[in-house]
Formats: structure tokens, C-alpha cells, sequence
């Protein structure tokens, strides 16, 4: 396998991980990440092939590890996609704060999550506009992983809800993804009518123990919607106010809305306002049933 004129030769039965000034000789069963001239190399090391057992990963060199769950560990369906290797990857991208890592799958690490991944992994569909015809944009969680790790690039909603939900299982959390009807905005305000079934948000359970009530609580999570989007986990609580950046604030209200045939008919509907004198918006509209990825999609969104 041919990996650049200033490398030389490695055995084909390895694949490659370049991570910052090394590259990590690991198992061909994960997949091959394409080196990039922005990082020099300084040197090669084998990983061991335990690491794939390992239910704890090692942020980078601080010798601080997190703890991961496993596939067999994690009776969570669809199971663990990424692997401890690239979790810790991804842990290290957003740096996270190593206060989190002996942290369980709670409310305090999945906001220290939504929070980094916001300030890591931009918004952006760039790909949709530079890249060769026919301009798809792919699902595929690796090749969503490579693009947002290795390349350093972001996403739009699918990519980046799609991938942090792969992200949150890895990591233990109990988490199913959900379709959402985007309102139309009318010079950056939302007041037209709903779009078809075009986002997708996050949600996710949290046990007893970390919930006010004694039962378990579901949050919508959500790092792919913009400017407007949560930066916080929100409960599933009907009216609860959540503070969002600056003088913004955001909610959801379980509400009809008025395009639907039937009136008993109830959803999510996230809402914000940029000040308490402003009005509440209807930003979108977010059903309960488990929506499940496609590979590739070309110039708008599927589910």
C-alpha cells in the first residue's frame, strides 16, 4: 500500500490512522484514513490489537482513559458503530475536559458533550456546493467520521445528529434518533409553513437517578440545527424554559399545530425567542418514532 513518497511502504495487512504528529498502525477491520500533508510525521507506532477488547480509551498522551462501553456490553440497538480508538479521537477533537473521565453517561457529561461538539465540529454544507457531481453528501458513519475528525470539517444536521448519536452510544448513553419538520423562515424568521420530514434530532434517556422526578427523564438533543439550535439538552417537558446564548431562550411545548388534519394530533414543537419581550417562534416540530439513516443523500435530506 502505497501511503505517500515520504513514508515509503507498509504491509498491506495494516490500515492507517494519522493522529496529529503520529500515525497509528491499526487493524484493517476498521477502515483506512487518508493521510494529509498538514500534519507532520514524526513517527510510527503499532497499536496494540488489545485495544479493540479495551472498554476504556486514553485521551491522546495525558494518560487519562474513558471509560467506553462495548458492543457486547451495550444491549442498546442499532449497537456501537465507532470503536474505542475512535472515541477517544473524537473525545480529544472537541476537548473535552479530563474532569470527565471517569464520568457515567449523565446529564453533566451529555451537555459537556452537545457543548464541545458545538464549539468543535461546525454547521456548514459546503460539500453540497464543492464537490464533484453529483453532489451527495454520505451517511456511512465512517466516512461521516473521517470527514469531521480526520479532515477537520463539519456538517448539516443529518451528518452531525446521525454521527454524535453513534458518539453517545460508544460512550454508554441510551439514545434513538427522530424526524423533524423545519419551519420556513421569511427573511431569518420562521413563519411560513412546515417542510416535509427533513431533520433529525437526538433523543436521549437518562436513568432515575439523575432526574428530578425519580424516573428516567428523555432530553432532545440536538447539534445540527444552526444559529437557532439548543445548546443544551432539553428536557421533554412541556412549556419548561431553557436558557440558551445571550438573552435567547428556547422551549417545547406537546401542542397541535395548524396544518394537521387532526386536532388531537400532538408533537414536539421546539420554540424560541431572542428576549423575554419577543414573541415565541415555532422553529420545528419533532415526532416520537425512530428514524434510521440512509447511506448517501444528494442535495437535500432523507431519512
Amino acid at each position: 500500500m502505497d501511503i505517500g513518497p515520504n513514508v515509503g511502504q507498509i504491509d498491506p495487512g495494516f490500515s492507517l490512522f494519522q493522529y496529529r504528529s503520529r500515525v497509528l498502525i491499526h487493524d484493517p477491520q476498521i477502515f483506512v484514513l487518508s493521510l494529509s500533508s498538514l500534519f507532520p510525521i514524526s513517527n510510527v507506532f503499532f497499536c496494540s490489537p488489545e485495544l479493540e477488547k479495551s472498554n476504556r480509551v486514553n485521551m491522546g498522551d495525558s494518560g487519562i482513559t474513558y471509560p467506553i462501553a462495548s458492543a457486547a456490553e451495550n444491549s442498546i440497538q442499532p449497537p456501537v458503530i465507532y470503536s474505542p480508538f475512535q472515541i477517544s479521537q473524537y473525545l480529544h477533537h472537541i476537548s473535552l475536559p479530563l474532569k470527565f473521565a471517569n464520568s457515567k453517561p449523565d446529564l453533566r457529561l451529555l451537555a459537556a458533550l452537545k457543548r464541545h461538539h458545538l464549539a468543535s465540529i461546525p454547521f456548514e454544507n459546503l460539500a453540497l456546493h464543492y464537490s464533484p457531481p453529483p453532489h451527495t453528501i454520505s451517511l456511512d458513519p465512517q466516512a461521516v467520521y473521517d470527514k469531521f475528525i480526520t479532515r477537520h470539517r463539519g456538517g448539516y444536521c443529518m451528518e452531525q445528529n446521525v454521527f454524535f448519536a453513534h458518539m453517545l452510544r460508544g460512550l454508554g448513553f441510551t439514545v434513538y434518533s427522530v424526524g423533524s419538520r423545519v419551519r420556513r423562515r421569511e427573511r431569518g424568521v420562521p413563519v411560513g409553513d412546515y417542510n416535509g420530514w427533513t431533520h433529525v434530532v437526538n433523543i436521549v434517556t437518562i436513568g432515575a437517578d439523575s432526574s428530578a422526578s425519580g424516573e428516567p427523564q428523555r432530553y432532545m438533543v440536538d447539534v445540527g440545527f444552526g444559529g437557532d439550535g439548543p445548546t443544551k439538552p432539553m428536557a421533554l417537558t412541556d412549556g419548561g424554559v431553557t436558557r440558551n446564548l445571550g438573552t435567547q431562550e428556547v422551549k417545547l411545548n406537546y401542542e397541535n399545530i395548524h396544518s394537521n388534519f387532526d386536532p388531537t394530533q400532538k408533537l414536539w414543537v421546539y420554540k424560541t425567542r431572542n428576549h423575554e419581550m419577543d414573541y415565541w417562534k415555532d422553529c420545528c416540530k419533532i415526532q416520537s418514532c425512530n428514524y434510521f439513516a440512509s447511506i448517501a443523500v444528494g442535495g437535500g435530506c432523507e431519512m
